[in-house]
């Protein structure tokens, strides 16, 4: 209803300025008479040019209404209403048609206020269908068939919505109208009949040929200044442009200056009233301006209102994935203080969120864990590695990823807690296999090596008996130099072979290092050779030896099956300075086949291999997991057809 006073206020509004325009005109000389009619169609332009924006968008919501029926049945009496409604509102006099294409465009049912526009056949071009296949929306003239069906009239418009139904299949509600007949047919007084008359086209120049009236006009206004007017034809010509769905739409209104002639003899209605008609613009535009104001205001309520549903409907997702991710998830301040946890969180207090706690004063490695907060990145996710959580009745291990947020205004982390307990005993079930393996490869080396020692023995013995007693003491040291060697070697294999929960401590990390590549050398294929070197300046490291042997050997053991077990492996070893502290690093290096991109985010996942019967798809998941009870990183770099390159990152201990 609100709409309706609108349009009938801009009506009346048209027809007072143009009553005005006429007293105006009738008492000026005629060059006063030619200005003041470009001024007037300026006006009328800018006037006339709401009028057809506020129609095609009625029309246009009219159409969205009857798509958002997700039931055929009911499209069809909403199109019914729809005809009604015109009739009822606009009293159009004009043929127009309305109706429903199915998903080949061919017509299901259509509504006409007279008779046909246009046969049904000539409804839809290519052209117009190619546009409703990709935008979903056409707003624009009428097929070239229709036109000509209706008897070349061009200024035939079509506004069409596609939509898909409750059915999944594409429809089309269209409607095919002279939109301009409220104009050209309508006049507001007898004598405007042959003196005005008005265009709607699509304002794009390239669509018509050159040398047509739609062409001419649009290279004028092109020409012209913004929604101003010309001269074309004898005529005064305004322009008034606008969008509809994106689709900018060009109204030409075109006034014939010299049949615009007359005086106030002929009509004696307007003298009467004369002063009543120059108050009554001014009257009428005030009303418009309070209904618009009232229409836009009502407009914004239901949009708040909408956005509104949708925030709180958003939320409640929200809430419900927090609640239902099966990780324990948990957002505190940076001072550690929780401000909100899920559910799984909450389990380990028996079930009561924890929001009085300090989630910094559970974690054990504390220092460690602010350290790494102070660097969080708002634009990116950290991942902390391991840490032991302490409640008081429970300890759980747990792989920590977390991201800056924004609270109010204020810094907050949110944390995603990965429960790896599991894990680590699959990780040291693992680590143990591995050990017997190595121990059944050392196991078949030490019967040639001790064969070799006791072969010196023997050798070495033999000379001391021959000697004489001045070389018998340099025979006795060989011997003694054999023996020692012998048990160097076994003490080797020992320390693999025990527990590495307590072989925890500080030591240089280049010694760690190769310790390892001693046994390395001896389970590693013959063919493969290892290259070390040292660039740590004896940077110290808080580490286990038989932990980074074990580390060591799976990552050189990948290398070996990558290069066919032949070529050089490069081990270095050297000091690396980051925002949160100093780092002793350890590269693999090989020149095998790499991993392929699609690999690199799953090659740490349990069970994950690309060696097929000879994988595990355990090593590089235990090497990951080992590293983060360390309290330390790994990194990847690989160049399929080039090779790979690992790095073990280790916190500075001193």
């Amino acid at each position: 209803m609100l709409r309706f006073f609108i349009r009938v206020t801009l009506v009346l509004f048209i027809i007072a300025a143009g009553s005005v325009i006429a007293l105006m005109v009738s008492r000026e000389s005629n060059v006063n008479k030619i200005n003041r009619n470009i001024e007037d169609t300026k006006a009328s332009t800018v006037l006339t040019g709401h009028f057809v924006e506020h129609l095609i968008t009625e029309r246009m919501d009219k159409l969205y209404q009857a798509a958002n029926i997700s039931d055929i049945h009911k499209i069809l009496p909403s199109l019914v209403s729809y005809v009604d409604y015109v009739a009822t509102t606009y009293g159009h006099k004009g043929s127009f048609t309305i109706g429903l294409l199915d998903s080949d465009f061919k017509v299901v049912s259509s509504f006409n206020s007279s008779e046909d526009v246009c046969s049904q056949e000539s409804i839809i071009s290519k052209e117009i269908s190619d546009i409703l296949n990709s935008r979903k929306v056409y707003i624009g003239p009428a097929s070239k068939d229709c036109i000509k069906d209706a008897g070349g009239d061009e200024s035939l418009m079509m506004l069409a919505v596609s939509f898909e139904g409750a059915d999944g299949k594409q429809r089309v509600i269209y409607e095919v109208s002279n939109l301009l007949d409220y104009i050209n047919n309508h006049k507001y007084a007898n004598f405007f009949s042959d003196l005005i008359q008005a265009k709607i086209f699509k304002d794009d120049i390239s669509l018509y040929e050159r040398g047509s009236e739609e062409y001419e006009l649009l290279e004028l206004k092109n020409s012209s200044a913004l929604n101003g007017v010309a001269s074309y034809n004898g005529n005064i010509v305004g322009f008034y442009y606008f969008y509809i769905s994106d689709v900018k739409m060009c109204l030409v209104y075109i006034r014939d200056i010299v049949k615009f002639d007359y005086g106030l003899s002929s009509l004696p209605v307007l003298e009467r009233y004369k002063s009543l008609i120059f108050i009554s613009p001014v009257v009428l535009f005030i009303l418009w301006v309070i209904l618009e104001i009232v229409s836009v205001n009502d407009k914004l309520g239901k949009e708040v209102r909408v956005r509104t549903r949708h925030l709180e409907d958003m939320q409640k997702r929200y809430q419900n994935l927090f609640e239902t991710i099966p990780e324990h998830v948990v957002l505190f301040k940076h001072s550690g203080e929780i401000i909100e946890c899920n559910g799984m969180f909450a389990e380990m207090f028996d079930g009561e969120k924890p929001s009085h706690l300090n989630l910094i004063d559970m974690i054990r490695e504390k220092e460690r864990f602010k350290k790494i907060l102070d660097v969080v990145d708002e634009n990116s996710s950290l991942s902390m590695g391991e840490f032991l959580i302490e409640t008081g009745t429970q300890h759980i291990s747990v792989s920590v990823n977390v991201c800056q947020v924004e609270l109010d205004g204020e810094r907050a982390i949110l944390a995603v807690m990965t429960d790896i307990s599991k894990f680590k005993s699959m990780q040291e079930a693992y680590f143990l296999t591995q050990k017997k393996e190595v121990i059944g490869t050392l196991a078949a080396g030490m019967v040639h090596d001790f064969s070799n020692i006791l072969q010196n023995i023997s050798l070495q013995f033999s000379l001391f008996e021959r000697s004489s007693s001045d070389s018998s003491d340099k025979n006795m040291a060989n011997m003694r130099k054999i023996l020692e060697g012998a048990n160097g070697y076994l003490s080797g294999v020992l320390r693999y072979t025990k527990d590495t929960k307590s072989d925890i401590y500080v030591k240089s990390g280049s010694e760690f290092v190769k310790n390892s590549i001693v046994m390395l050398e001896r389970v590693l294929p013959a063919e493969v050779k290892i290259r070390f070197e040292d660039k740590s300046g004896g940077m110290m490291i808080k580490a286990g030896q038989v932990k980074i042997t074990q580390m060591l050997r799976n990552l050189c053991q990948n290398a070996a099956d990558a290069m066919d077990g032949k070529g050089e492996i490069v081990i270095e070893a050297f000091a690396d300075e980051k925002p949160f502290g100093n780092f002793f690093k350890i590269t693999v290096a090989d020149t095998g086949i790499g991993i392929k991109p699609q690999d690199i985010d799953n090659i740490y996942k349990p069970f994950f291999t690309t060696k097929r019967s000879k994988g595990t798809g355990i090593g590089l998941a235990a090497v990951r997991q080992a590293m983060m009870e360390l309290g330390g990183f790994i990194e990847v770099e690989s160049t399929p057809g080039e090779g790979t390159k690992f790095t073990l990152m280790f916190i500075e201990s001193k």
